[in-house]
């Protein structure tokens, strides 16, 4: 998709506690400019249906039907304010992604340590940032409590003008293979905000499932799942606010979050969903969308024929880890991204194209090659530094790749251009300064270019040296997708 660089919320706004200044704005404008030449590549769809009953841990609540109204092109309600739930697998880069994503400029909840210095509060500011105290945080429980419903009265206010909110209930960025325990901040928030006589008329929470090919990787894909939305008003009325109806809004969110969100019991199984997703796919250009909403029916398949049938369930897996020990020995399977491992093909590419292709690289050779001096030092900084701040935690090295990047990159470009205009004059100093980025940019799709001719080459190495093995390969990946489609498809007619 091609994401706007300011998404719009309905009217009123982003109503934040303290609204951001001109220099914040003006921050916040840069960031989405640099994001929309060098943003991941995202991918969006519907996920799964959700299901409409719950029960609670002591009394079964009236789940009603949730019309919401109609939807817009990312699936989220086109009226009244919503509050996006998601899962949290890479710190502050989610709530941007989500921002690209779903075309909407979300207020959402930071953790108050990011809060703590000058720095730290223009940048959330600056994205409509709002503190909350976490118990793991320390300091004064009461006190935390006192500024947590501070807070949650500045997200209820924020509802009422109408700013869409975006939260992560779990609570913690995280590495695991679905979902923590969900907290019941988003929960409180919503009924509190409808119990209001002056609250919101119409609010919806809309669960949203991020799924990273590679979340350490620069520019990988990300893909976001938007699930069925619940509508809180109804639910409101029909239960009330009490701490029995948060309770089992919150196992509502969850609910509708797992169908969004690949959930598996283990790393090693999250894992082989998303490698058996990317071996059934379709033929055709890689679609991680497509690929998610595949993985999460794997998911909710295996698990049910594990449980009628666990003699069934092993004999794929061992079907699939036979295939992928030989796809990888001679060199068929490209795991380089842990959601969507890419399958070397063996069909043979159209000569016009691979012409037209390289001819292109060729041409854009120069180019790309002064933007890598400019840009690839301070790039391999970046790098260097976000993996010694996060110090092994791969689920916020993004994070410090992406606040490092919008500090030092323009910084960087800054600085050449300096000395170019001293050295040079100010004429080449200011056409350095709009080169500097330009040039990463083109770069930069260079770069991944010369990535995909590479796996190109190494396909018709596999179709010269070793075809027969490279094409029995596919047509067992053929047979191995139809079983398992098979398998899960006969269960489903079982259940």
């Amino acid at each position: 998709m091609s994401p706007q660089l300011e998404p719009q919320s309905r009217p009123g706004g982003v109503a934040n506690a303290t609204p951001p200044t001109g220099a914040q704005r003006g921050f916040r404008a840069l960031v989405m400019a640099l994001i929309a030449v060098f943003h991941p590549r995202v991918a969006r769809s519907r996920g799964n249906d959700a299901t409409t009953q719950i029960a609670g841990d002591s009394a079964v609540v009236t789940v009603p039907s949730d019309d919401v109204g109609p939807l817009d092109d990312a699936g989220l309600p086109r009226h009244g304010p919503c509050i996006v739930v998601a899962n949290h697998p890479s710190g502050l880069l989610d709530p941007v992604v989500l921002s690209l994503a779903l075309g909407r400029r979300f207020a959402f909840l930071g953790k108050a340590p990011l809060f703590a210095n000058p720095i730290g509060r223009f940048a959330m500011g600056a994205f409509d940032g709002v503190a909350l105290a976490r118990r793991q945080d320390g300091g004064d429980e009461s006190e935390g409590r006192r500024r947590n419903e501070q807070t949650f009265a500045a997200c209820r206010s924020m509802l009422v003008a109408g700013t869409d909110l975006a939260l992560f209930p779990e609570g913690i960025s995280h590495d695991l293979p679905g979902l923590a325990p969900l907290k019941t901040g988003a929960a409180r928030i919503a009924l509190s905000a409808v119990a209001q006589d002056s609250g919101p008329r119409a609010l919806s929470i809309v669960p949203v499932g991020l799924l990273y090919e590679s979340k350490q990787t620069f520019r990988s894909g990300v893909s976001c799942a938007v699930g069925a939305p619940i509508d809180v008003v109804a639910f409101y009325k029909a239960n009330g606010d009490g701490a029995e109806a948060v309770r089992a809004l919150t196992d509502l969110i969850a609910e509708r979050l797992r169908a969004v969100v690949l959930v598996a019991e283990s790393r090693a199984v999250w894992q082989g969903l998303c490698t058996v997703a990317a071996l059934t796919a379709a033929p055709g250009p890689a679609d991680l969308g497509a690929r998610h909403r595949r993985a999460l029916l794997l998911a909710e398949g295996f698990a049910a024929l594990s449980a009628r049938d666990p003699a069934a369930a092993d004999a794929l897996v061992r079907q699939t880890l036979d295939y992928l020990a030989m796809a990888r020995e001679v060199g068929l399977l490209d795991p380089e991204d842990a959601a969507a491992p890419r399958l070397i093909e063996t069909q043979r590419p159209k000569a016009l194209r691979v012409i037209a292709t390289s001819l292109s690289l060729l041409l854009l050779a120069p180019i790309a090659l002064l933007g890598a001096l400019l840009c690839w030092p301070i790039y391999r900084v970046i790098g260097v530094l976000a993996a010694k701040l996060a110090a092994g935690d791969d689920d916020v090295i993004s994070t410090y790749k992406l606040l490092g990047g919008m500090v030092l990159f323009p910084a960087t470009w800054l600085a050449q251009s300096v000395v170019v205009g001293v050295a040079l004059g100010g004429t080449l100093g200011a056409a350095t300064l709009l080169l500097g980025p330009l040039a990463g940019a083109v770069a930069l799709r260079w770069g991944e270019r010369v990535a995909i001719r590479r796996r190109a080459l190494r396909a018709g190495w596999l179709r010269v040296t070793r075809a027969p093995v490279a094409y029995a390969l596919a047509a067992r990946r053929r047979e191995l997708a139809l079983a398992i489609t098979a398998a899960l498809a006969d269960d489903q007619a079982r259940r």
